[in-house]
């Protein structure tokens, strides 16, 4: 089976028979080619991802989750799998036969790139274990794995990539009606508790007058009409408003272009119960306009989970 085309330059768009059960993609190739980034980048499109499977119990997983209904599969199988050289061609013949839709995309780099991509991330080479140097390990691997780069279905030749490009050849290339949405979660959270470490984009509201202080409105929270009201019917919480709805409706659009699928907005006060939580719903209501998002609240001092 020959490889239909080797690419290092985005492709046509790419699309598959809706009448396929199942569609299993097999991402394999040289360690550090860039694995990670296209099972990441599968995974945001629709596919049910499984990283360093065992050839061994591929066409069994394969089986159970067409049982279960998933109709679109990526497996990631490198080096590290020793059935590597011994069954993936059985395995891949067995599927076919079983009447899946099998594409195995093989990912490949120089040398010099590989060797780089290694030094830059401080991870060692899976093959290092067994002695030698660095590149050693990589000329060790490309000779153990040049087989599967004649049987490959596609070739994709990753050292002119970034990882944001190869993420978006990707889904261009392999995408399940993928139109670039954007989940946007919208958390407030008080500073006493600690910061949350989902955020991306954290803004401080405590300079806002505080709800707490006015004993009638302590009981309640930024999601009772009575403290909403003290909290954003003020002239500087309407002016902040205006400003850091601006800056997000700027910066939203660059995020989701640069592969971004998730972003976490975190808005704190003091206690987390008055002020960010009002402030939250706001902001959540005002950005449910824009095209392409997806937007959650979560309230992480009114419902911890």
């Amino acid at each position: 089976m020959a490889a239909s085309r080797t690419d290092s330059s985005p492709p046509l768009l790419y699309t598959k028979s809706l009448k396929i059960k199942l569609d299993a993609k097999i991402i394999t190739g040289l360690s550090g080619a860039g694995k990670s980034v296209v099972l990441k980048a599968l995974e945001d499109a629709g596919y049910y991802c499984i990283d360093n499977i065992p050839t061994d119990v591929i066409y069994s997983a394969c089986m159970s989750l067409k049982k279960r209904g998933i109709t679109a599969l990526a497996l990631g199988i490198g080096i590290r799998e020793r059935d590597y050289l011994a069954n993936f061609e059985t395995v891949c013949g067995r599927l076919r036969k079983a009447g899946f839709n099998v594409d195995v995309i093989f990912l490949d780099a120089g040398d010099e790139v590989i060797a780089r991509r290694f030094r830059e991330t401080r991870r060692p080479h899976p093959l290092l274990l067994e002695g030698g140097s660095l590149k050693d390990a990589i000329e060790r691997e490309r000779k153990t794995i040049e087989p599967f780069s004649r049987q490959a279905d596609r070739i994709i030749t990753t050292e002119s990539f970034s990882p944001h490009q190869l993420r978006d050849l990707i889904l261009k290339s392999y995408g399940r009606s993928v139109d670039n949405r954007l989940r946007v979660n919208v958390i407030s959270f008080g500073f006493k508790f600690g910061t949350p470490s989902e955020a991306d984009i954290m803004m401080d509201v405590r300079f806002l007058p505080n709800p707490h202080f006015v004993p009638e409105l302590r009981p309640f929270t930024g999601l009772d009409r009575s403290v909403a009201d003290f909290v954003l019917l003020k002239d500087e919480t309407q002016e902040f408003l205006e400003k850091f709805h601006e800056l997000l409706v700027y910066l939203i659009p660059r995020y989701r272009a640069e592969g971004k699928s998730a972003l976490g907005i975190a808005v704190g006060c003091t206690g987390g119960r008055h002020r960010s939580p009002a402030i939250a719903e706001s902001l959540a209501a005002r950005l449910r306009k824009l095209d392409k998002v997806d937007i959650f609240t979560y309230h992480r001092e009114l419902d911890p989970k």
